[in-house]
C-alpha cells in the first residue's frame, strides 16, 4: 500500500510511508529531532481496484469511499521555514491520522480545533465526487494504483500549531477524531 498526498488540484504531490498510517488514534509524542508540528486537513480515498489512467467521469468504479484525516508536518530544531514542514514528512512515523470509518461519497465540510481552539475551517461543503474524479485523472495518468492505496488530498493550508495541544477533528460540525500531541 502506498499514501499518495496531493493537493486539491493534483499539482504537486508526495508519498508517504505506510508507517506513517496510525491505527487507533493514538496519542502523538514529538520526536526530538523537530522543535514544532504542522497541520493540513484533507480526505483520504481508498482505491478499490487496480486503476491506470482513469477519466473522471468513471472515478466511481476505483473509489467508492472516502475518510477525514489530518498529516503532521515537522519543523526541523534548526530551521522553522515553511518549507522544512515538507522535507521533514517522511522522517517519523505515525504522521498520517485518518478517521477509522470510511464513508460512501457525499458533501462534507472540515474544521480543527486545537486546545478547543478553532484553528481552521473549511466552511463550505465541498463535492468529493468531482474532487475525487480530478485528483485521480491527474495522478493515474503518472502512475498506476494498486487496490488499496490511498489518496490523501490536502484541502486546507500547512499551519503551524502549539505543543502540547488536544486536537479535534470535526467532519460538517461533529467530531470524528481526537488525540494529544505532546
Amino acid at each position: 500500500m502506498k499514501i499518495i498526498v496531493t493537493d486539491r488540484k493534483a499539482e504537486q504531490f508526495h508519498f508517504r510511508p505506510d508507517s506513517t498510517l496510525v491505527k487507533n488514534s493514538t496519542h502523538f509524542y514529538i520526536p526530538p529531532f523537530l522543535s514544532g508540528l504542522a497541520v493540513s486537513l484533507g480526505f483520504a480515498f481508498k482505491v478499490d481496484k487496480p486503476a491506470k489512467s482513469i477519466k473522471s467521469k468513471y472515478s466511481s468504479r476505483y473509489i467508492s469511499k472516502y475518510a477525514e484525516g489530518l498529516l503532521l508536518y515537522g519543523i526541523a530544531t534548526n530551521n522553522n521555514h515553511i518549507n522544512s514542514y515538507k522535507t521533514a514528512t517522511t522522517c517519523f512515523d505515525n504522521s498520517v491520522y485518518i478517521v477509522n470509518q470510511m464513508k460512501n461519497m457525499s458533501d462534507c465540510s472540515l474544521s480543527l480545533s486545537c486546545n478547543e481552539k478553532e484553528c481552521f475551517s473549511k466552511k463550505e461543503f465541498l463535492n468529493l465526487e468531482a474532487l475525487v474524479g480530478a485528483v485521480l485523472e491527474k495522478l493515474s495518468a503518472q502512475f498506476s494504483f494498486k487496490t488499496g492505496d490511498i489518496i490523501f488530498v490536502e484541502c486546507s493550508p500547512i499551519e503551524p500549531i502549539t505543543i502540547p495541544c488536544d486536537i479535534k477533528l470535526y467532519s460538517n460540525q461533529t467530531p470524528v477524531l481526537e488525540f494529544k500531541i505532546k
